[in-house]
């Protein structure tokens, strides 16, 4: 059986803006997406391709310089 998750975030107030999202699952090594950074205050990713488990997600920011958040 699967299911979807759906993410939604905020683009930072403040700092570099990013110029793109890469989206985790579980831990770093488990990159399942990618979202450009757009006009949107609100920022969304739907994960369809996974059991219905409990699940960690990550989002990292990355900079045009290629320079991701911590």
């Amino acid at each position: 059986f699967r299911s979807s998750n759906v993410l939604t975030w905020e683009a930072p107030k403040s700092g570099v803006e990013p110029v793109s999202y890469n989206v985790y699952r579980g831990s770093l090594n488990n990159q399942i997406g990618e979202v450009p950074a757009g006009s949107s205050d609100e920022l969304r990713f739907v994960d369809r391709n996974h059991s219905r488990k409990t699940h960690i997600y990550i989002v990292v920011s990355v900079a045009a310089n290629g320079a991701v958040s911590d």
